[in-house]
């Protein structure tokens, strides 16, 4: 998808009412803070772009104060804790944080967490790019434990920090008027995000572990075409042993070689995805693949699918077919939602989910089955659509990938073998894009998708009557 693009100017605000134009732009472009213009006249421009994992936007502004305290922290509205990155272009920046205070000048860096009361003050006109990240995302992703090491100190953007310094703040000034670039760069900016943190804390060691294999992916991720890439050569890639590469992915869940596999069949996602005349053997050798045979073979034991499945999936069915997620208007949009929902598409959908061994191994508790005998399916509908809205349907849901209780309710059951219960699984196994608000057309294509399983999970055997459970909503 697309980087979403939005601006804000005082100029368009009317005369006046720049100030309060202003206050409210700084808190849809970033969270909630209270800023205080220095001067008597104020002007100031944020433009936005927002991505599936991150946010990158730059910001020119005259002197102001802003304040982020405990309380605002509180009653703010943000489903997530983010970590701001600021690239100085003019001016200069103070930022206090976590005991602290740090100037950024043009040239620099510093750091700041929304989770955390901060203050930041320009004594004149300035201009920065903004990187916003997911803070526990990020810090996973860097294989750092969370901390304030980092907060509030100005950092000198010189070397390989420069380098990737410089990749952003090239992205945010040419993503406006690129956006499909923007967009083939957007899986490299989350990594050297990512990267920029293990970059900045450096173990006593010398290079922290999180940055070699964050140079190991990247090895990876640029000679994923090369179908002789193998272990031995991104260790002497890298210039490492085959013992030492081995050992950087120790704990991380996938061994060196199981991760490039899954770089691979990433990268053959997004081409079946948005180059839908593409041949899928052109596919498999673009990806690295040795034979469209070994192609097949791999990706049906991820995805549980053919690749000519996942492609007709995600082209021409369903929310898929729209990465916006709009339905058409007018009749032919009233067809196609009729389509999108009838049952013979649903079980077609079921019946591609169900070939996963993950998702197949699912099926309702005696508990949950009795609860829907009692309650009845409009109880259920009713819950999965409050469910739904709630955790789901957000841009960022709250802890996205860890919402989804494993039972306790019938519709948590469903998500989990529908492949509903997080953005991520949606996003691979549905079509839908993560980071834009679901819409009425993609929330109703997953609750029925849901009820759909608990419906046929329910005529495959009822448990004897008992009490009725006590209500859950």
């Amino acid at each position: 998808m697309l980087p979403r693009l939005t601006s804000f100017s005082t100029r368009r605000a009317p005369r006046g009412n720049e100030v309060d134009y202003w206050r409210q732009a700084r808190q849809e472009a970033y969270v909630s803070v209270r800023t205080d213009p220095v001067g008597s006249t104020f002007k100031g421009e944020i433009n936005l772009a927002q991505y599936a994992d991150f946010r990158l936007s730059t910001k020119r502004a005259c002197p102001e104060e802003v304040r982020r305290s405990a309380s605002d922290i509180a009653q703010g509205r943000e489903n997530e804790e983010y970590l701001y990155i600021a690239f100085q272009l003019s001016g200069t920046l103070l930022v206090e944080q976590a005991g602290r205070q740090a100037i950024a000048a043009p040239g620099s860096m510093v750091i700041y967490d929304s989770a955390e009361p901060f203050f930041l003050s320009a004594k004149g006109d300035y201009e920065q790019v903004v990187l916003e990240l997911p803070a526990d995302a990020a810090y996973s992703l860097a294989g750092m434990n969370r901390s304030h090491d980092l907060l509030a100190r100005a950092f000198d953007c010189a070397g390989a920090t420069g380098a990737v310094a410089a990749f952003f703040v090239n992205l945010a000034q040419s993503q406006e008027a690129d956006r499909l670039g923007a967009h083939h760069l957007q899986p490299h900016a989350t990594a050297l995000g990512a990267s920029l943190l293990g970059l900045l804390a450096p173990g006593p060691c010398g290079m922290p572990e999180s940055l070699r294999r964050s140079k190991a992916v990247a090895y990876m991720r640029a000679h994923l075409a090369d179908p002789d890439l193998d272990a031995e050569t991104i260790a002497e890639g890298l210039h490492v042993s085959r013992r030492t590469l081995f050992r950087l992915f120790e704990g991380t869940g996938e061994s060196a070689m199981t991760h490039l596999r899954s770089l691979r069949l990433e990268r053959a996602r997004l081409l079946l995805r948005t180059q839908p005349d593409k041949q899928i053997s052109t596919i498999a050798l673009e990806t690295g693949f040795s034979s469209a045979v070994q192609f097949y073979r791999a990706f049906r034991t991820v995805t549980g699918m053919t690749p000519g499945d996942y492609r007709e999936a995600h082209v021409t069915q369903g929310p898929a077919a729209r990465a916006e997620g709009t339905p058409p208007a007018g009749p032919a949009g009233r067809e196609e939602r009729s389509a999108a929902m009838d049952p013979d598409r649903l079980d077609a959908s079921l019946a591609r989910i169900t070939r996963i061994p993950f998702r197949a191994k699912f099926h309702l508790r005696p508990p949950e089955r009795e609860y829907v005998a009692f309650r009845g399916m409009d109880v259920v509908r009713r819950h999965a659509r409050e469910l739904i809205d709630a955790r789901l349907a957000p841009a960022r849901p709250v802890k996205d990938g860890r919402q989804t209780p494993w039972g306790g309710h019938p519709v948590f059951r469903a998500q989990h073998a529908t492949a509903t219960c997080c953005r991520t699984c949606l996003q691979i196994n549905h079509g839908i894009p993560k980071g834009h608000e679901l819409s009425e057309r993609e929330r109703q294509y997953v609750v029925d998708l849901i009820c759909r399983w608990i419906e046929n999970e329910a005529r495959a055997g009822r448990g004897p009557r008992q009490d009725p459970p006590p209500a859950l909503f």
